[in-house]
């Protein structure tokens, strides 16, 4: 009997030792989420170590450039704001002529009429050797006729704003320097898509959302407050992050062009005025400033940019160019010896994706609710 004992019972006893470790395999090894936590821990850990200082540069530089509206009014107020004014405003093509007079080595391009009786008009010119798309701007008062000064603009921002819309874009280092900002942007939204699994992750198994996305109260100092914090405020953020990211990329340079594609394939690009020249007529182009009241009388009303013909035939176009809600983008060409209409392009005619873009864009830049 006692011999027979371990040959009875060593089966019993031996399978347990080949068998446990597969059973422990198949019964612990992590599955779904949990097998995949760890990896989305490191990129959202690592990614945010290496992404971080890039987009407190862009937060900053682009916190800065939302006041350069009121930084330029303060640097350049000569230009831009005429002092205490009365009665009516000169006529635009004396205005035009008087900035020709002071500025006679441009060649007249366009005007920008800021729809406010306290700005000055700015007479844009193109001027050999600016170079990289700048121009010229002439400011005049419009109710003297009189040149207040003269900057260097691109796309007819004053130099100021120019530099600080650089300096966002590209730190000041021309094409190189647009890799930071496009690295910050795109990689924004691996972190805060990243976080947000982490998140939902973390949730799981909570009685309540209030738990993670209330920050902690009454927990010691030390890691686990700080991580508290960090998920609850990147949650209530994360709608803003995203939209941030994704409308800073659309004017990138590989994002953006990307962008530009998709756009295009679905026909959502803005659509724009063919400007088709017409028949040289007898007489000379019609003045300035009728071209503008035909214009306004179609429904176009202030901030306006008015494009001056470049060759006989050529059209006078006006386009509504304000920065705020609601949206105005309405723009017309016009015959320039009659002045009538033979073109027109309204906000409600762009297509939704183009609206879209729009919108993201003057959001983004900080204008669109002033």
């Amino acid at each position: 009997a006692m011999s027979a004992t371990p040959e009875t019972t060593a089966p019993e006893t031996a399978a347990p030792e080949t068998t446990a470790p597969e059973a422990r395999t198949h019964s612990t090894a992590p599955t779904g989420w949990a097998a995949l936590r760890p990896l989305v821990l490191r990129l959202h850990f690592y990614a945010g170590v290496l992404v971080a200082p890039f987009l407190a540069i862009a937060c900053l530089t682009g916190l800065i450039y939302v006041f350069s509206p009121q930084l330029s009014d303060a640097v350049y107020a000569d230009e831009l704001l005429v002092g205490p004014h009365a009665g009516p405003a000169r006529p635009l093509d004396e205005q035009v002529a008087a900035a020709l007079a002071a500025h006679p080595e441009g060649t007249l391009n366009s005007l920008v009429l800021p729809g406010d009786p306290d700005r000055t008009t700015g007479v844009v010119l193109d001027v050999d050797g600016l170079g990289d798309d700048l121009q010229r701007t002439v400011y005049v008062d419009p109710y003297t006729a009189q040149v207040r000064g003269s900057l260097d603009t691109w796309w007819d921002a004053p130099p100021l704003q120019t530099t600080l819309d650089a300096l966002h874009r590209n730190l000041l280092l021309g094409e190189p320097g647009r890799i930071y900002s496009e690295l910050a942007a795109s990689w924004l939204w691996v972190l805060v898509l990243g976080g947000l699994a982490l998140w939902i992750g973390k949730r799981r198994g909570r009685r309540s959302v209030r738990d993670t996305v209330v920050p902690p109260r009454g927990m010691r100092p030390g890691r686990m407050r700080i991580m508290g914090w960090h998920g609850a405020t990147g949650v209530w953020l994360a709608v803003a992050l995203l939209f941030i990211g994704a409308t800073g990329l659309t004017w990138s340079t590989y994002a953006g062009e990307r962008f530009g594609a998709i756009v295009d394939a679905v026909k959502g690009s803005t659509p724009a005025l063919a400007a088709e020249s017409v028949p040289v007529g007898a007489g000379g182009f019609i003045p300035v400033q009728e071209a503008v009241d035909r214009a306004v009388a179609t429904g176009l009303q202030g901030p306006l940019k008015v494009g001056i013909p470049a060759a006989p035939g050529s059209p006078f176009t006006v386009a509504e160019i304000a920065r705020d809600w609601p949206v105005q983008r309405d723009e017309v060409a016009l015959d320039p010896y009659t002045g009538a209409v033979t073109e027109s392009i309204a906000w409600s005619d762009f297509p939704v994706m183009a609206k879209l873009t729009r919108i993201g864009i003057l959001a983004h830049m900080g204008s669109l609710f002033g």
